[in-house]
């Protein structure tokens, strides 16, 4: 019983939000602010899809499902479309069956074609196991790159700002860049050495440790929170100026 009357509180709502979304671009129309050709049919498309998806804030409702489902299936038709223009086309079908003029067919690409065909092995459960060669394949060549860009930007990058001299030839300011990155790598290190106890003065300097890992955690969480402002920003934007044109 409460489910259904969950139920209908959320046809309800949807209906409700619907139905102002529907008053408010009328509104807007009459008012001139947005024109009756395809460029205004847009912004009242995009206004809806955004309000739609800002209603999860108030909870999960069937207008964000919606809008939801609509986002996943656009996303998936691009990806799709961009796939087939810039991967599949140039890579597979020309090389194979359409080649320049002067050109032999390229029949080593049969063999990314063979993998890929073997990754949708995946969906049958007595050829599954096909699948998973192709997967390795896969997973160990990217795997390789994927080490050596980290180990080249993450650790080697890293180790060669430790190392490099305090006072060497260059500013003040990256003396004193060269000293904090100094304190804070040996202070980090030392906070993660659990084989000695930590009192007296390893205990000061584990201490400075935790603050400098506060510091770059806390530098993290707000890049993060800003990128996502950022988008909240953009979408007000276009709400509160294309859309209601009162800025």
């Amino acid at each position: 019983m409460k489910e259904e009357v969950t139920t209908r509180r959320d046809l309800l709502l949807l209906g409700i939000m619907l139905a102002l979304l529907v008053i408010a671009n009328i509104v807007l129309v009459l008012m001139g602010r947005i024109a009756t050709d395809a460029d205004g049919f847009g912004i009242m498309i995009a206004a809806g899809i955004t309000v739609g998806m800002y209603s999860f804030l108030y909870k999960d409702n069937p207008l964000f499902k919606a809008v939801e489902h609509l986002y996943v299936g656009v996303a998936a038709g691009y990806v799709l479309t961009i796939t087939w223009y810039n991967i599949f086309l140039p890579d597979v079908i020309r090389p194979l069956l359409l080649p320049n003029v002067g050109e032999s067919r390229d029949f080593v690409k049969l063999i990314p074609l063979a993998l890929g065909i073997m990754m949708l092995m995946r969906i049958s459960k007595r050829w599954g196991w096909i699948s998973r060669i192709s997967f390795a394949f896969v997973m160990g060549f990217y795997s390789g790159i994927a080490i050596t860009n980290y180990l080249e930007t993450i650790i080697f990058k890293h180790v060669r700002y430790s190392i490099e001299p305090l006072f060497a030839t260059g500013s003040v300011v990256d003396q004193i860049n060269a000293v904090v990155v100094l304190v804070g790598v040996l202070s980090v290190l030392i906070y993660f050495w659990f084989s000695v106890e930590h009192k007296g003065p390893v205990k000061v300097i584990s201490r400075v440790g935790i603050y400098f890992l506060m510091v770059s955690f806390g530098a993290s969480f707000g890049y993060t929170i800003m990128a996502r402002l950022s988008l909240l920003v953009e979408r007000l934007e276009f709400l509160m100026h294309n859309w209601l044109g009162i800025m």
